[in-house]
């Protein structure tokens, strides 16, 4: 947890700070909420309001995420982008998963790998790991899908068979990620999620 920030002078003179505070975990930095300081410090009436609605507002996204059934990893990246109040932010946090996905083996990218039904064209992968756990590639030709591709790879990598057929779509919603894509983007999204549950299934002893 790191703060990003400027100051300003005041008419009166008084510096005032714009904080942003930013989450760097292993996916990456999230922007989650904007702080305000005046005089030096943060008033304890706002402060304590402030902490409050943060409070209430991690709660109701605990209790959404109970009935998803989502991987530990997947549902971590779901609280953060749900913390994230602008959805301008949340696009330009699927752009930097884009900029981070692993390149996709060339010979993968093949007719059998590719997703039907997308705008774009995407390619997914499943193989077994030395433990017998799922993981994944992804590639697509368009950023913002890339992005998606990047959020499933990520989240269902490493994961059980049965863990990854029971994540439940709607985690996108949970995200704050739907409002930012067309409705033809939303049926690729589906559609590239449940590609990959049958990948799972199909490497399943």
């Amino acid at each position: 947890l790191k703060e990003a920030g400027h100051a300003m002078f005041s008419s009166r003179g008084c510096v005032l700070l714009l904080v942003s505070v930013v989450h760097i975990g292993s996916a990456g930095a999230f922007l989650s909420y904007p702080l305000a300081w005046g005089r030096g410090m943060v008033g304890v009436q706002g402060a304590s309001s402030s902490r409050a609605m943060r409070l209430q507002s991690k709660n109701q996204i605990l209790m959404a995420m109970t009935d998803l059934g989502l991987t530990p990893e997947l549902e971590k990246m779901t609280k953060q982008f749900a913390m994230v109040p602008d959805p301008k932010m949340r696009y330009q946090q699927l752009l930097f998963f884009a900029s981070k996905l692993p390149p996709m083996d060339k010979e993968l990218q093949v007719e059998e790998n590719k997703v039907k039904g997308c705008q774009s064209v995407v390619y997914v992968h499943a193989s077994k790991d030395e433990s017998g756990k799922i993981v994944f590639q992804g590639d697509s030709d368009s950023q913002l899908t890339k992005g998606l591709a990047a959020l499933l790879v990520r989240g269902l990598s490493g994961n059980t068979v049965d863990d990854i057929v029971k994540v439940s779509p709607e985690f996108i919603k949970e995200a704050g990620l739907a409002v930012s894509l067309t409705p033809s983007r939303n049926n690729g999204f589906l559609n590239m999620l449940n590609t990959m549950k049958n990948q799972a299934l199909a490497l399943k002893d």
